[in-house]
C-alpha cells in the first residue's frame, strides 16, 4: 500500500492495482485538475478544478462505442466512517484502510467490502459503469 497521506494505492500480490483511496485532505489542498485513473481503466476518476472566474463552454459527449468487460465503482463517503477491506483472491490476506467522510474510494479490481465503524450509519454515493444488468449477474459474493 502506498504510504502517501492523500492518495493511498492498494495492490494485490502481482502488483495489480485493486483500489485507490483519495483522502479528504487531498481535496482540501487541490489546486488543479487531476485524474487518478489510467486511460485504460473502465471508470475514469479524477477531480476537476474550475477557477472562480472561468466560464466554461457547454459541451456534450459524442456517442463513442466502447467495449468493456467488468465493473469498476467509485464511492464517495458523505457521512460516517468505516474500514475498507480489499483482497485480490480469496486466499489473500485482507488489506484494510480507514475511510471517512469526504474520502473518495475508487475500486478497480479484486473483491471489497466496507464495514461501518461506530454507532452512526455510513452514507455513500456510488458511481459505476453501466448499464445495470442485475444484482446476481453483477456480483459474486464471497464467504471468508
Amino acid at each position: 500500500m502506498n504510504s502517501s497521506l492523500d492518495l493511498k494505492l492498494i495492490y494485490g500480490k502481482k502488483d495489480k492495482l485493486l483500489a485507490r483511496v483519495i483522502k479528504k485532505s487531498f481535496f482540501d489542498r487541490v489546486t488543479q485538475t487531476k485524474f487518478f485513473s489510467e486511460e485504460d481503466e473502465i471508470l475514469q476518476c479524477g477531480v476537476i478544478v474550475y477557477k472562480a472566474n472561468l466560464e466554461p463552454k457547454f459541451h456534450l459527449h459524442h456517442k463513442v462505442e466502447r467495449n468493456i468487460k467488468g465493473t469498476s465503482e467509485s464511492l464517495f463517503i458523505v457521512s460516517g466512517n468505516g474500514v475498507l477491506e480489499v483482497i485480490e483472491n480469496q486466499d489473500d490476506e485482507i488489506q484494510k484502510i480507514q475511510v471517512s467522510q469526504g474520502d473518495l474510494i475508487n475500486l478497480i479490481s479484486g473483491a471489497h467490502r466496507i464495514i461501518p465503524n461506530g454507532k452512526n450509519d455510513l452514507i455513500m454515493i456510488e458511481v459505476k459503469n453501466g448499464p445495470y444488468v442485475s444484482r446476481d449477474a453483477d456480483k459474486l459474493f464471497i464467504d471468508l
